[in-house]
């Protein structure tokens, strides 16, 4: 059955229940769209009932295809990199105030998507069942709060994990550092890196003293070459100075190369 553009998905809680609720879909259309929420994969779902959670929207759609992700909030918009990290890390947000809130199911293809969309949904889907009961009441409380905290062991697997790559990640730079703390440029420079205590290696002494007369006068030329200039910032300061001043005598000179030349060109007649 179809309402306003909307596919009607019938449900409810168990099969005690004598009515049911309905869910309203269809294609997910936006205009800027998201990363988290692609418009070709993603099923938008309205009307979701305050016991619905992630699991119990996944579980009436999962028959048409794998799917992804679910995302639940109170009112429709983009999902934000904020949400994504904060629903993929170990810790879950806070429960949102109880109410019917809005869904994104996002599928892993398009055409299982196409088949949701289409299906006429003739039966009603039973959410609470004895193999995938939804917790109500006081174990929903209990749940939420169990869910707040992550797993102490895979949290503890996960921090070691990292550390260790951190640790191998410093020992690395560092074993790369000195390597190349004693090593001599082209110009026979070496590098002094900081915290270093070695000493400069024979191999190295050896490069800079068994040079040619010839080779020695072109490195002290090059050194010469590159020596800082405008180290300081009075010497930037000074330099301009210079060069407005001679800017400005050689304005004054052409001025008075000018002046003599047109009073060599004046008519004469007698």
């Amino acid at each position: 059955m179809d309402l306003g553009g909307f596919r009607v998905v019938r449900v409810k809680f168990d099969e005690t229940c004598q009515s049911s609720h309905c869910l309203y879909i269809k294609k997910h259309v936006v205009r800027v769209e998201s990363e988290a929420t692609p418009p070709d994969r993603t099923l938008f779902v309205l009307n979701v009932p305050p016991y619905c959670d992630e699991d119990s929207v996944q579980r009436i759609f999962e028959r048409f295809g794998p799917i992804s992700a679910v995302y639940l909030r109170s009112k429709p918009g983009n999902i934000t990199a904020d949400e994504r990290s904060t629903e993929e890390s170990y810790f879950r947000p806070a429960p949102t105030a109880p109410g019917f809130r809005c869904g994104y199911v996002v599928f892993e293809d398009s055409q299982h998507l196409s088949r949701a969309a289409k299906d006429q949904y003739k039966d009603v889907v039973v959410l609470s069942t004895d193999a995938r009961p939804i917790a109500t009441g006081v174990a929903k409380w209990c749940q939420d709060y169990r869910l707040r905290w992550p797993d102490p062991a895979l949290l503890h697997r996960s921090t070691s994990d990292y550390l260790q790559t951190h640790e191998e990640r410093v020992a690395q730079e560092k074993a790369s550092a000195q390597e190349t703390a004693n090593e001599a440029d082209e110009d026979g420079w070496v590098t002094v890196a900081r915290g270093s205590k070695k000493s400069v290696s024979a191999s190295t002494l050896s490069k800079t003293t068994q040079l040619t007369p010839k080779e020695r006068r072109r490195l002290k030329k090059q050194q010469q070459e590159k020596e800082l200039l405008h180290f300081y910032q009075f010497q930037h300061r000074e330099t301009k100075r210079e060069q407005i001043a001679q800017l400005r005598k050689k304005f004054e000179e052409d001025k008075n190369k000018i002046a003599e030349l047109r009073a060599a060109r004046r008519f004469r007649p007698y």
